[in-house]
């Protein structure tokens, strides 16, 4: 696994590396940031196909490589809430005149055959010579109209965008995103030691899981 180390504004992808895939979570920001993230990876995880993309969730900030992936042909894996969204009005024909992207420039014969999405309900997991990742739908949020995190079970990691910021100090009480997540996670019983965020640096999943005994300590004393 890697990172693209090429964040600006704290902005991140994450390639995950297979036997003889690669699947990328979030594509983040630009064609031009996304073709970098690429060119990353085809140094460091050479002669293996970028499979699969993960997005997170529909902000123009987080789908912004999205069309640089489809062009290579990477399978798109999203939450059901976004499927016609991304098919609609992100990845079209419609010609980017300003910066003409690849796809405007050569366009694919077809832009929605049946490989391009993958359009996840609860969970998706990706599979390949025994290595798993599973992507899951995160909701209710405030932030967005749910999200996909995704889970490595060899490293014991959580990818997520945009619930957890370390960027800036923890808040002393969780968000209801951030009780949102700590609930799914729990209830699915992802054994997470290390949380990954999109914006800042990774933190221990113990760290995140302090913030609700602190919560309940501080109820329990209010009562």
């Amino acid at each position: 696994m890697c990172s693209s180390d090429l964040e600006r504004r704290g902005y991140k992808s994450i390639a995950v590396e297979f036997p003889t895939i690669v699947a990328v979570y979030e594509a983040p920001r630009n064609e031009d940031f996304n073709l970098r993230v690429l060119d990353a990876i085809a140094k460091q995880m050479p002669n293996k196909p970028v499979r699969f993309i993960v997005n997170s969730h529909q902000h123009f900030d987080a789908i912004g490589g999205l069309r640089t992936y489809h062009h290579i042909g990477a399978t798109l894996v999203t939450s059901f809430h976004n499927f016609d969204l991304y098919r609609r009005d992100v990845i079209n024909y419609a010609a980017r005149t300003k910066r003409p992207d690849m796809v405007s420039q050569w366009p694919p014969t077809e832009l929605a055959e049946g490989y391009n999405y993958e359009v996840v309900r609860e969970n998706y997991v990706i599979e390949d010579g025994g290595r798993v990742m599973r992507a899951l739908y995160i909701n209710p949020l405030q932030h967005a109209e749910g999200m996909l995190v995704a889970y490595l079970p060899k490293e014991k990691m959580l990818l997520e965008s945009d619930i957890i910021n370390t960027d800036n100090p923890l808040p002393t009480t969780p968000t209801r995103d951030m009780t949102s997540l700590y609930t799914m996670i729990n209830r699915v019983k992802f054994d997470v030691q290390t949380i990954v965020p999109m914006h800042g640096k990774p933190i221990p999943w113990s760290d995140f899981a302090k913030m609700f005994t602190g919560a309940r300590q501080t109820a329990s004393a209010a009562n």
